[in-house]
């Protein structure tokens, strides 16, 4: 192997347990988050007839919320390069787990640039 392939290697097996942590960062973010169809008012979240459970649980506001998804998926996004860079693109893209993985983190970044834009 090319030693920034071993390099890398290393890096990702260094980095994975962080990794996993930012998994879970992504999961518990959720119940941090203002629902969207309320985020751009203060008053209580109201779905339909019932409002909506928030469970006092202290809510981020828009803009913090997207700095930690934007942080989250940077790390990820940065676990998906560095397993490029030791597998080879061609290698990385015949996995269909990596390749659905990969599709999800394009996905949840256009949602994070979307958020930013509107």
């Amino acid at each position: 192997p090319l030693p920034t392939a071993r390099r890398a290697h290393k890096w990702f097996l260094w980095c994975e347990p962080g990794l996993q942590f930012a998994l879970l960062g992504q999961v518990l973010l959720c119940f941090f988050e203002r629902p969207a169809w309320c985020a751009t008012t203060e008053a209580p979240c109201i779905s339909g007839e019932a409002i909506y459970p928030l469970f006092g649980l202290p809510m981020l506001s828009r803009w913090e919320a997207l700095a930690v998804e934007s942080f989250l998926l940077g790390l990820l996004a940065g676990r998906v390069a560095l397993e490029v860079t030791y597998l080879g693109f061609d290698r990385y893209k015949s996995s269909q787990s990596h390749r659905f993985s990969g599709s999800l983190l394009l996905l949840a970044i256009a949602d994070c640039i979307a958020s930013v834009l509107t």
